[in-house]
């Protein structure tokens, strides 16, 4: 082949990791296209399109599930670029050749992502380079993956404004003079905002409140656990069945409150803080439901009465407001 060396290469920015480093929804990509030709070339076209696609497919007894969509294409001719080094029949004269390209991202661009036997949602920059050879024409295509990140704003009061959840927690209290009775405590876990940054530390409020009977100043139960978890909804078709439809979760906890160092008992009236750091690069909560791959978060703090308290947040991508 006439051409040695046909590559396209995203430059990162210096100081990171250029392997993981995740773009956000609206930033530029830039680039370059390296060319190297050992003899004089005839060129038909150089193209660049930047895709994105969401995949989801699981089987469920005997039917199969999948769904496919592209939700990024964007074409960019650059044969007129190139055309500069080439004569009037163009034909591209030995030697090499460096290119460069920017894209922007959409702002509307969902979050890359991937789980093994449930979906995806994968970017990529192809550069395809139409060539005249002896036998006709041939192409040589040159691809490199990029991570993105969803745009969203926590700026909004609505995501700004405390985010707490209640439940009530109905304990037996044994009293030689009067008999066994109920004891009940409202818990209460209370967020600063709604809205949070992945990597932050958000000051958590562990409320325990006396609803029945006399405060026991002795009596108090003990909370397990405290996580924050992300559920990651799939939806796909039915192979056969083009109007069915099937949705599958996975919940985790992406990480849990190291709580050795701490008193884990809830008093009967009590007010405790905790300091929680949010991970890092976090996909975004999804800003609607209708998408083949949807985002979700929570804290979630399990008492030793088997019962669990749910807070659900929003994990958002930027913020101006602090």
């Amino acid at each position: 082949m006439k051409i040695e060396n046909f590559e396209l290469k995203i430059e990162k920015p210096q100081n990171l990791d250029n392997e993981n480093y995740v773009y956000l929804a609206g930033e530029e990509i830039k680039g370059k296209i390296n060319i190297y030709n050992r003899e004089k070339t005839r060129i038909v076209r150089l193209s660049l399109r930047t895709v994105g696609s969401v995949y989801t497919g699981w089987q469920y007894a005997n039917a199969e599930y999948e769904s496919k969509e592209n939700i990024l294409d964007i074409y960019n001719d650059l044969t007129g670029n190139l055309s500069n080094y080439c004569d009037e029949t163009m034909e591209l004269n030995c030697g090499e050749y460096n290119f460069e390209f920017s894209v922007k991202i959409p702002m509307n661009a969902i979050s890359s992502y991937y789980e093994e036997g449930y979906g995806n949602v994968k970017y990529s920059i192809v550069a395809t380079l139409d060539i005249v050879e002896d036998c006709g024409e041939s192409e040589i295509v040159s691809e490199s993956e990029f991570l993105v990140r969803s745009f969203l704003s926590l700026d909004s009061p609505h995501f700004l404004n405390p985010a707490y959840s209640t439940e009530e927690i109905v304990t037996d209290r044994v009293c030689l003079c009067f008999g066994n009775s109920k004891e009940k405590r409202k818990i209460t876990i209370k967020s600063p905002s709604l809205g949070l940054l992945p990597g932050e530390t958000s000051n958590l409020i562990l409320i325990a409140e006396q609803t029945a009977r006399k405060p026991n100043k002795n009596s108090q139960i003990k909370w397990v656990k405290l996580s924050i978890c992300q559920q990651v909804d799939f939806v796909a078709c039915r192979k056969d069945t083009p109007n069915t439809w099937d949705k599958r979760s996975v919940t985790r906890a992406i990480q849990n409150y190291n709580n050795s160092n701490i008193n884990c008992q809830i008093l009967s009236e009590s007010e405790q803080q905790i300091q929680f750091q949010i991970p890092k690069n976090l996909p975004p909560t999804s800003a609607k439901e209708n998408d083949l791959i949807n985002f979700s978060y929570f804290f979630r703090i399990e008492i030793e009465q088997n019962l669990d308290i749910i807070l659900p947040i929003v994990i958002g991508s930027f913020r101006t407001i602090l």
